[in-house]
């Protein structure tokens, strides 16, 4: 059936080119409407909103971003695929697909867009949870998130509200418009802003597979190694299920980046506590990003925090232990990826630390240990109404005379970059028979070439020379 869906489109395609009229330089270019119908659908005669329909398109040329992309517009219909194609690459909002594909060069034959599968848009709550589906946008997440926090209070919301002041730095709105819930999980990154708090907060993730198979995976079993998971061939994520807040639960979440907008983080975490009527702790689950292949708990921290029948939270010495196994557990390599092993390590330390006095209710407790809650808090629990626009200034002194030192220089290509008049290379349209370069270097430092056999490179297909010293 996929395959006569494809051959009609195929023919559906070369009946419209047919129609189109001769290109006309004077003239602005439409956007060609057989995309348009397969966007949108038909428009109906009425002038209503036209149905959507499933796509299918094939592609014979190895050139091509890939060979099959089909758009279902069910679940049944995407698990099908899913099926019938166990290893397509399924695409939301493309936005961790399309790096991969350009600067990794990483290549895709099938691929499945999943935006517009409705079954997978719901935001439903319940008593003790809150499911939101795979494929909400991470920003009409964060309007949700601050949605239920209004809606219920603070004490049933304290994990809702540090997933929203989490978001908040979380890449740039453009990135966020598009961007999926089900695929900030899926992509398993170790230094994800949001799956540190997911897992903290004892979240789930609500799998499908063909034949009405569905099942429940806890985060913290979710990740299995780097970018790996727990789901099988076959099978899709459909929801995220979140928990409310029970009495006496205290969550906060932490980044670090370079810088502190749109920025990748160095490590994040998801820190949360549920202290009794007599300030033990019943409960504690402390989740790291950046700080090893996956997101990970920090177990050693989380037994100190209940061990012998829950620390009592206000105790300067409970602090004193945490961070030692915070320090103990989370100790990092000097050649890890990435860099900064003691850094990290230090943050992780400062996280915990600024989780303990942020979440301390008896200043006795705080003043004991030389702290200030009030210096740590950034205000990312306040209402969130909004920063006004960055602004800088460079001051330019004017100088008569040669000297170069203490006279700003504007770069020679300042001005271009600035604007974005600049032009790069890949900002140039390729020209017909256009050819591209690659440098072959040695395999041996410091060797004297001897020889020269380019017969394996010229047989390769599209090279068509080879170029060397004697040219």
């Amino acid at each position: 059936q996929s395959s006569d869906n494809a051959n009609g489109a195929d023919a559906e395609t070369q009946s419209v080119i047919a129609r189109f009229k001769k290109y006309d330089a004077s003239s602005e270019l439409i956007f060609p409407p057989f995309l348009i119908r397969y966007a949108k659908g038909t428009t109906a005669l009425d002038g209503s909103e036209p149905h959507r329909r499933t796509l299918a398109i094939t592609s014979n040329s190895s050139a091509s971003w890939c060979q099959q992309f089909f758009r279902p517009l069910t679940l049944d219909k995407l698990l099908q695929l899913l099926a019938e194609h166990p290893d397509a690459k399924m695409v939301a909002g493309n936005s961790e697909v399309g790096v991969e594909m350009r600067l990794k060069r990483s290549r895709f034959p099938v691929q499945i867009f999943v935006n517009d599968v409705a079954e997978l848009q719901h935001v439903r709550a319940s008593e003790s949870e809150v499911v939101f589906g795979a494929n909400i946008s991470l920003e009409r997440f964060g309007r949700e998130l601050a949605a239920l926090v209004e809606e219920h209070g603070s004490e049933r919301t304290q994990t809702f509200a540090a997933l929203r002041d989490n978001l908040r730095f979380f890449a740039g709105r453009q990135i966020r418009n598009v961007a999926t819930l089900a695929g900030n999980i899926a992509t398993a990154s170790p230094i994800s802003d949001l799956n540190p708090v997911l897992m903290a907060a004892g979240a789930s993730v609500e799998l499908a597979a063909a034949g009405g198979e569905r099942r429940r995976v806890a985060m913290t079993e979710m990740f299995t190694g780097y970018r790996r998971t727990a789901m099988r061939a076959g099978e899709v994520i459909v929801g995220v299920a979140v928990p409310f807040s029970v009495p006496g639960e205290r969550m906060r979440a932490f980044k670090q980046a370079k810088r502190r907008d749109d920025d990748i983080a160095i490590v994040t975490c998801g820190l949360r506590v549920r202290v009794d009527a007599q300030g033990r702790v019943a409960d504690a689950s402390f989740a790291f990003g950046g700080m090893a292949p996956t997101t990970v708990l920090a177990r050693q921290a989380m037994e100190v925090a209940t061990a012998d029948g829950g620390a009592v939270w206000s105790d300067q010495a409970v602090l004193t232990k945490l961070l030692d196994a915070v320090q103990a557990e989370l100790r990092l390599d000097y050649t890890v990826p990435g860099g900064m092993a003691e850094y990290r390590a230090a943050l992780a330390g400062s996280f915990m630390l600024k989780f303990w006095a942020l979440t301390q209710t008896d200043s006795a407790a705080l003043a004991a240990a030389g702290l200030h809650a009030d210096e740590m808090d950034d205000g990312l629990g306040a209402p969130h109404e909004g920063r006004a626009v960055c602004r800088g200034r460079q001051e330019y002194a004017t100088v008569s005379e040669r000297a170069i030192v203490g006279k700003g220089v504007a770069h020679a290509s300042a001005l271009q970059q600035a604007t974005g008049e600049a032009r790069y290379v890949d900002d140039m349209p390729p020209t017909r028979g256009e050819l591209h370069m690659a440098l072959v270097p040695s395999a041996h430092a410091h060797a004297r070439i001897l020889e020269i056999d380019a017969s394996e490179a010229l047989a390769m297909p599209g090279v068509r020379r080879v170029l060397t010293a004697a040219d």
